[in-house]
């Protein structure tokens, strides 16, 4: 992930995606990592979710009582953490599922008026959020014995502002995707 922002929303994505493995008859009981292996089905690639994302989330997930835990003992090996979802687990999902069922409506919204634009996105455009970041972090700097704010002598060229970083937000809760 680039920023702290896009790596919320992951992980509440990630959040919904292991209730319903969870849900599912083969998901009961599962180990972590199997449930991390499952998540790719969900269009995750392996690489952009971490172990400690991973398990983070489902401590989080514990902690508010979606999920229980247990340890198991291992097929050859030590114990493994196993986890199941609870009935507070199955009726967030299905809060889950409405919220995402009206964010997929205005998103079909959004892309069918883009559509009608004739312009096509592209694979490697990141999400302006994160695009803000990436030149917040590479804005440049003032030449070297020249303090920030101070007017650059005749011969020094002028450094370029520095893009404004964006404003911190509120942390997501699962509140704020009611709508």
């Amino acid at each position: 992930m680039h920023s702290k922002d896009g790596a919320r929303h992951m992980h509440r994505i990630i959040e919904v995606c292991l209730l319903v493995l969870l849900c599912r008859p083969e998901g009961e009981n599962a180990h972590g990592y199997a449930l991390g292996e499952r998540l790719t089905e969900f269009g995750f690639d392996e690489s952009e979710i971490s172990v400690s994302t991973l398990y983070r989330t489902l401590r989080g997930m514990e902690e508010v009582g979606w999920v229980t835990s247990g340890w198991a003992p291992g097929e050859q090996g030590p114990q493994r953490r196993q986890y199941a979802i609870t009935d507070a687990g199955r009726q967030a999902l299905d809060r889950w599922a409405a919220v995402l069922a009206r964010r997929r409506e205005r998103l079909n919204r959004v892309l069918d008026a883009y559509a009608q634009l004739g312009r096509t996105p592209t694979e490697e455009a990141q999400p302006p959020a994160e695009l803000q970041a990436v030149q917040a972090q590479t804005a440049p700097v003032a030449p070297a014995g020249r303090k920030s704010g101070q007017k650059p002598a005749a011969d020094q060229p002028e450094a370029a502002p520095a893009v404004k970083k964006p404003a911190p937000r509120w942390e997501d809760s699962f509140a704020d995707y009611w709508d």
